[in-house]
């Protein structure tokens, strides 16, 4: 199967999610080349490479694009047994936020990269 890259996302080499902590410990790392071909790493789990459906691309790309007009937040630092705290890298550039204190856009993009990762680990 030939893989073409996406016009529709606004990253050139990847864009790489990574969420830690909960009280179920996460430790996630998902990256997705402009093509859709995705990486999922889990803790104490072999990785898993997988394809991201066009439509689902789309609509990711949508968001991570907005993002560029939100004001990111840096993780709380100290102790707090249940922080989940994410990270996005796009190209490169990224940023750390908790759970909780991600402005809307930040929320939506997270929520569809989560929801890749638990159709990957059913």
């Amino acid at each position: 199967m030939t893989v073409h890259p996406s016009p529709a996302v606004p990253w050139r080499e990847e864009l790489v999610f990574s969420r830690r902590g909960g009280l179920a410990g996460f430790d996630d790392r998902l990256s997705i080349r402009p093509d859709g071909t995705a990486t999922l790493v889990s803790e104490r789990k072999p990785a898993i490479t997988f394809h991201v459906e066009p439509a689902a691309l789309a609509k990711l790309g949508a968001e991570v694009a907005a993002l560029s007009r939100a004001k990111p937040t840096r993780a709380q630092t100290g102790p707090m047994a249940d922080r989940l705290v994410y990270q996005l890298v796009l190209d490169g550039a990224g940023v750390e936020f908790a759970a909780g204190d991600m402005p809307p856009a930040f929320a939506r993009a997270i929520s569809q990269l989560e929801e890749l990762v638990w159709r990957q680990t059913l």
